[in-house]
This record gives C-alpha cells, sequence and structure tokens, in this order.
C-alpha cells in the first residue's frame, strides 16, 4: 500500500519527524482508508440496491473509525498512563521486555479483537 512505501521512503530520507513527513504519512493513511470503503461499496452492489449494505454499513463503518481515532487519542493514552501502568507489577531483573510493555501489547490485542468484533456485528469489515 502507499503507507509501506512512504513510510520507508521518509524514515530512509529522515523526513518522518517534520510537519511535511507526517502530513504525507496521513495523506497515504487516508487514501488507504477510502480506498478500501470505496473497495466495500463495490463488493456490495450486486445487482439490486439495497441501502443497508450500499449505505449504512459503510457509513457505521467509517463512523467507528472516526471513534476509534478519537478514542486513540484522547481516551487510550491517558487510560493506560492512569489507570494501567500504576497497577503493572515491576519486573525484577535484566529483562528485554519491560513490564509496561508487555501489558501495551496485551492492551493493543485485545482491542483489536474488540474492534474487529464490533466491525463484525456491525456488517462491516473496513
Amino acid at each position: 500500500t502507499s503507507v509501506g512505501i512512504a513510510l520507508r521512503l521518509l524514515g530512509e530520507a529522515g523526513v518522518l519527524s517534520f510537519d511535511f513527513g507526517q502530513a504525507i504519512i496521513t495523506a497515504a493513511f487516508v487514501d488507504d482508508i477510502l480506498s478500501l470503503v470505496l473497495f466495500n461499496v463495490l463488493f456490495s452492489l450486486t445487482g439490486d440496491f439495497d441501502f443497508m449494505k450500499v449505505v449504512a454499513y459503510p457509513s457505521f463503518g467509517i463512523v467507528f473509525m472516526l471513534v476509534a481515532m478519537v478514542a486513540a487519542v484522547k481516551f487510550w493514552p491517558m487510560f493506560i498512563k492512569n489507570h494501567v501502568y500504576p497497577r503493572v507489577p515491576v519486573k525484577q531483573g535484566d529483562f528485554k521486555v519491560s513490564a509496561e510493555d508487555e501489558a501495551l501489547f496485551f492492551i493493543m490485542f485485545a482491542v483489536l479483537v474488540a474492534y474487529s468484533t464490533a466491525t463484525h456485528f456491525l456488517g462491516t469489515h473496513l
């Protein structure tokens, strides 16, 4: 996808930390998401026009993605910092992966499963 190519090229050029590098990556993500939405709409056109399949389900998917993006910026960082990390026990010894990193990986996996289940029951697979 365009994200992979842009990320590699911008990383090699060392411009990912600049505003224009972030703008290019953001545009690549938006491009990929819009492609998936159009792909979903095209595959739902199977003869008769069904409002739920063609309009409602993709709209639910877009709204869900917007809510998930806001949660990723506003909710999850605060929740992890204030509620999860204080409850993570400290590892004794020299480990490659910290206990906080393990907790963060578990949260990412749980959120992935929860979000994919939610989109499945909403009737979209964006």
